[in-house]
Order: C-alpha cells, then sequence, then structure tokens
C-alpha cells in the first residue's frame, strides 16, 4: 500500500493548489497573472450599480445607449463618460498588492479605509465584480481597493474611483436630446401670439398655422438642429410635480415635436430666467433643467423665416391642365399624351414646350422679395394661371373631373415689382416685375411655330 501513497498524497496537494489558484483567479482574476484587478469585457456589461456614500443608483444598458435609474429618477446617460467608466474598470492594474494572509482580520482593513467602505462599483456581465475604494494611498494618484470576497488589498489608480465619486450628474447625458432632424415630422411653437406649426408632407416641408405656404427645408432643418443639439447647462431638479413654482406652464412658451414611431410629442417648456440661465422642462427627461437664455429665441421664431423663397415651385408631372387668364381672355394648355396643345375660343393647336418650360422654370426659380402678409388688392389681375390634375372615372380615390394642384394671381405693384397671391396662403408677395413675360396672355404666344 505504501508505494501508493506518495502519488495518492501528490494528487491532493495538486488539486489543493488548482483550486486555490481557481479561488484566486474568481476573486481578482488575471491579477495574479498580468497585473489587471479585474477581467471585464466592457462589450459584455449590461448593468452598473455605483455606492457613492448614501447614494445608490444603477446603469442599465438600453438599446445602444444606458439609462440611469435611482430613485425616482428615470434619465439619460452621457455614453462618453459610461464608456470611459467602463474603459477604466476593463484596463484597472495595481501597483502593489497586499495578500489576505498579511491580513489577518477585518478590523485591519480598516487603516487602508476598507472595514465598512461606503464607496464602490458593480459591475454585471455573465457574473458580478463589485470593487470597493478606501483610503488614499502616501503616493499622490493612488488609493487602496478591495473585491468582493476577498481579503486582498490593491493600490490603484484613483480614476475609476474618482469616476465613482463624481456623482449621478456628471452620469447624465447634457445632450438636450439624441434625436435627428430626419427623425422629426412636425413642429409646433407655442407662444402667447399664437402657434406657428410646421409640417413634414410628400411633398416637403410646410408651414401650416398661422398660413398655408411651402416651407424652407434648409431652414427648418437649421432650427431642428440647433434646437435638438442644445447642451443642458445643469439640473435644477426631478421632481417635475409642480412645474409653476419654476415658472413653467404647459401651453405657454413650449416647442412640440412630433418624432416617427412616438404617439406623443416631445414638449420643451421654458419657464423662469435665472443668472443668464432659462428653467425648462423637457418631458423625455422629466427633469427640470437649466438652459443657456438665448435659447428662448427659439420660441421667438417667425413663420416668414421658414417660408421657402421660390414663388411656386411646381412638379409638372403632376399637371395635366393649365388655364391662363387675364382680364380680357382666357384658355387652356392641356396635356396630350407626351406633349401639350392649346385650347382657346378659336381652336385646338399644338403647344410649345419650350414655352410652357419657360413658364415653370420662371415660377419655380422667382425668388420673394418681400412677403407683404395683405389681402390680394380688389381689382382684377393681370394674370392667373391655374394648375389642375384631371381624374377619370376610373380612379377610385376621388371623383372624377378636373382637381386643382395650384394657382397664382398677379398685379402690378406700381412702384416697381408685381404683387402674387398663391391660392389659398392668405396673403402676397412681392416679387419682380418682369415675372409676366414669361406668361404670354395670347394663345398664339403658346402655339408651336408651324414649319414653313
Amino acid at each position: 500500500m505504501s508505494r501508493w501513497l506518495t502519488p495518492v498524497m501528490l494528487l491532493i496537494a495538486g488539486l489543493c493548489v488548482a483550486a486555490v489558484i481557481t479561488l484566486k483567479t474568481c476573486v481578482g482574476p488575471r491579477a495574479g497573472r498580468d497585473g489587471f484587478v479585474l477581467s471585464l469585457d466592457p462589450s459584455g456589461v449590461n448593468g452598473i450599480r455605483i455606492g457613492n456614500g448614501g447614494e445608490i443608483f444603477e446603469l442599465k444598458r438600453k438599446g445602444s445607449g444606458w439609462q440611469i435609474e435611482g430613485g425616482k429618477l428615470r434619465d439619460r446617460a452621457d455614453p462618453a463618460v459610461v464608456a470611459e467608466l467602463l474603459k477604466e474598470a476593463a484596463t484597472l492594474i495595481y501597483y502593489d498588492r497586499i495578500s489576505s494572509g498579511e491580513v489577518r482580520s477585518r478590523d485591519e482593513l480598516s487603516r487602508f479605509g476598507l472595514k465598512s467602505p461606503k464607496r464602490w462599483v458593480e459591475f454585471e456581465d455573465h457574473g458580478r465584480h463589485k470593487i470597493f475604494f478606501g483610503n488614499e494611498s502616501v503616493v499622490e494618484g493612488r488609493i487602496y481597493a478591495l473585491l468582493e470576497g476577498s481579503n486582498d488589498v490593491f493600490l490603484v489608480d484613483d480614476k475609476l474611483a474618482g469616476l465613482v465619486s463624481a456623482g449621478l450628474d456628471k452620469l447624465r447625458d447634457l445632450r438636450l436630446t439624441d434625436l435627428a432632424s430626419g427623425q422629426v415630422d412636425r413642429v409646433i411653437v407655442r407662444r402667447e401670439e399664437g402657434e406657428m406649426d410646421i409640417v413634414r408632407g410628400p411633398e416637403g416641408w410646410r408651414v401650416v398655422k398661422p398660413f398655408s405656404a411651402a416651407a424652407d427645408e434648409t431652414r427648418v432643418l437649421e432650427f431642428l438642429d440647433s434646437l435638438l443639439g442644445l447642451k443642458i447647462s445643469g439640473f435644477a431638479g426631478d421632481d417635475t410635480g409642480d412645474l409653476g413654482v419654476h415658472g413653467i406652464e404647459e401651453g405657454k412658451s413650449e416647442i412640440a415635436l412630433y418624432v416617427e414611431g412616438r404617439s406623443r410629442p416631445l414638449l420643451l417648456r421654458f419657464g423662469a430666467r435665472k443668472g443668464g440661465e432659462i428653467l425648462a422642462q423637457f418631458t423625455p427627461r422629466d427633469s427640470v433643467i437649466r438652459l443657456p437664455e438665448a435659447t428662448f429665441d427659439m420660441v421667438s421664431a417667425q413663420p416668414d423665416q421658414f417660408r421657402d423663397r421660390r414663388l411656386m415651385p411646381l412638379n409638372l408631372d403632376t399637371i395635366d391642365l393649365i388655364r391662363i387668364g387675364s382680364p380680357d381672355s382666357s384658355f387652356d394648355l392641356q396635356r396630350d399624351g407626351e406633349r401639350w396643345r392649346v385650347v382657346a375660343s378659336d381652336g385646338s393647336r399644338p403647344a410649345s414646350q419650350a414655352a410652357l418650360q419657360r413658364m415653370i422654370t420662371a415660377l419655380g426659380e422667382t425668388r420673394v422679395a418681400q412677403f407683404l402678409g395683405q389681402s390680394p388688392p380688389t381689382e382684377p389681375p393681370v394674370r392667373t394661371v391655374r394648375f389642375f390634375s384631371i381624374l377619370s372615372e376610373n380612379t377610385p380615390e376621388a371623383r372624377a373631373g378636373e382637381h386643382p394642384v395650384a394657382g397664382i394671381s398677379l398685379w402690378p405693384n406700381g412702384e416697381g415689382g408685381v404683387i402674387a397671391a398663391i391660392d389659398g396662403s392668405g396673403g402676397t408677395v412681392l416679387v419682380q416685375e418682369d415675372l409676366p413675360s414669361a406668361i404670354p396672355t395670347a394663345p398664339s404666344d403658346w402655339s408651336l411655330p408651324v414649319a414653313p
């Protein structure tokens, strides 16, 4: 029997050593091998818990971002700060290690500030990794740390501990939102003088209130980019129950954003001004925030600044009939397959494609010099142009016949320029005086020249 004893004892001893190594690895993965305190893959972490004094809160991965949850607070975390937190944890190395064998009892941990530490962070992936922070060492930039379930004390860099100590507000995303302007379909600005409503439709952006007019897409997107790109100066409170104490009133001085995929609008409401800042509430953040005071200028945006200054851009493919009128006559330009015909009182004949394109180009490229905002003149216009689509009886969605697409009327200004009124706009504009020359009133000017 004795000849088997030695191998058996060696096997048992080897298993014990392996068990100790395995335990050490579970407590401080990689620490004994390459100096890392934690074995952490940032991409695999889906939850972070932080304790800082009496404050405890969580960070949870949500889609491509992170959400802060603590008490009543639910807010978006700053992705850059969370990424830095994960990087510091994954690359945390120790400069010295005091093994548990040298720490005879937990009472001795008090000299490192680790007997009852109040500052800690826990990472959750397929398991849990919790590290406590204690006293600073005599070496600047170093701090003592302890892993949960072990008495080994590590001397580590204090950057991770500093992020833990920074507090909740430092982890919050200071961007007003992570939305992009392309996700917004409608914006309403509410103020004392009334609402401004701008909507994105199949034909592009339009001002629909206080008047109806095509909007300049570039100007709308610039406004949205400025709004969505706002930076929060700070947080005034997380209890949004009584907004009146912050001077915030529902439906007054607010901007509503309608976003694709969301049933309710996102509201930015403005309140009291204090020290170069203005208090506000952005409903997705569920907090009272501080913004630069100049942000309030967005509520004062006027609808005219968003209007498309092109007089009347048209898509000729959607038009089947054009009716041109003057005080003395009226005639039609009617689509005939791929071509057009002049239909007047004296008969029908082929139309000049060049003359037609000249009018469409002039209407589309003429720039509005001034939005007059007044009712059209009472005297008859010198030109009227009406554009129609024609639906057949086989069209299911609407009744057959002529359907108005657009229209414009022109009057001389008397001081240079021409007054124009777009059908349905409710106002007038001033444009260059040579526009009527692109819309002749004689049917013969629209006819295709007869070959000799």
